[in-house]
Order: C-alpha cells, then sequence, then structure tokens
C-alpha cells in the first residue's frame, strides 16, 4: 500500500472490510476477516510487488491470522463483527489506490463463507500446510502460531490464485 505499513494500518485495512460488511449487509467474522486479510496480502504481494501488512501472518488451527487483529477483534468470537468504532485505525488514511485494490478483493471472496475461506486457505502444498508440516518435519510436532513466510505466500498466490480469480496485471494498480 502507499501508506506505511504500521498496526494502525493493518487495523484500518480490517476496518475496511468491517465497514463493507456493514454497508452491504454481509456478516464479517473474526475468522472470515482473518481470511480476507490473508488475501488480500496475497494478492497484494503479487499485483504491487510489496506486502500488504507488516505484521507476521501465523499459521493456526483455522487458517493464517495476524495476532494483533485476533486480539482486537477476538470479543465476538465467531458472531458477526458489528461494531468498527471502538477500534478507531489513529489516523490511517486508505489512499484511493488502495481502496480500489480492497474493494475488488472484497467484490471476489466476501461471498465466501467463512469455512470455505478457512478451505481455501488451508489447500495441500499452499503457505498454511507447508508451514504446519515444516513444523512437524523440523520439530516432530506442530508448533503453535507458527509463522507465515511472504516469499511462500507470493509463490503460491502467483501459482495457484491470480488467473483463476481474473484479476488485473499488476500495471492496473500503480506502485508507490
Amino acid at each position: 500500500m502507499t501508506m506505511a505499513k504500521t498496526e494502525s494500518n493493518t487495523l484500518a485495512i480490517a476496518n475496511f472490510f468491517i465497514r463493507k460488511s456493514l454497508k452491504e449487509n454481509k456478516a464479517i467474522t473474526q475468522i472470515k476477516l482473518q481470511k480476507l486479510l490473508y488475501f488480500a496480502h496475497g494478492f497484494h504481494l503479487v499485483l504491487k510487488g510489496s506486502p500488504l501488512v507488516s505484521e507476521q501472518i501465523e499459521a493456526w488451527n483455522y487458517g493464517p491470522v495476524i495476532p494483533m487483529i485476533y486480539h482486537k477483534f477476538k470479543k465476538w468470537k465467531n458472531l458477526p463483527i458489528e461494531d468498527v468504532n471502538i477500534y478507531r485505525a489513529s489516523n490511517a488514511i486508505i489512499k484511493q489506490e488502495d481502496i480500489d485494490f480492497l474493494d475488488l478483493v472484497w467484490h471476489k471472496f466476501s461471498h465466501f463463507t467463512a469455512s470455505q475461506l478457512v478451505d481455501l486457505s488451508h489447500e495441500k502444498n499452499g503457505p498454511w500446510h507447508f508451514a504446519v508440516e515444516k513444523s512437524k518435519v523440523l520439530i516432530g510436532f506442530v508448533v503453535p502460531n507458527i509463522h507465515m513466510r511472504n516469499i511462500d505466500i507470493l509463490k503460491y498466490f502467483k501459482q495457484r490464485f491470480l488467473h483463476q480469480y481474473d484479476l488485473p496485471d499488476s500495471h492496473s494498480f500503480s506502485k508507490t
């Protein structure tokens, strides 16, 4: 994104998706929010050549998670998130080109249920699966909250999703 990548910016992106869900009356749970952030991050790596968020994405039981976002919204548990105001993103402003990008991700993935997004994020040989399997090999068991590498996310999204979802090429979004 064009704004500096900080915790407040990741929160602004989460709030963007929550506002979209409220405006369009499409429920968004904690799990669905995490997966939308993950897919937005993956496509951002491919289309804009840089990470969307600065926080480390971790492999949790239900797929990729940004822990800071989890802790900000965990009170909602598996219920639809209905409030964005208490999690203000301290003056983080999302520029129009970034709004266009996030709108595209929302358009492509908001119709999926949280369970469907979990299944997509758990695909065999994907970054989540790779991180979990690697921990089993290296340590002998699954390490909780193991980090997922951006290079693995980038390779997978390039290979698996880019053409399937008919996304524009990187020239459609200006790189800044």
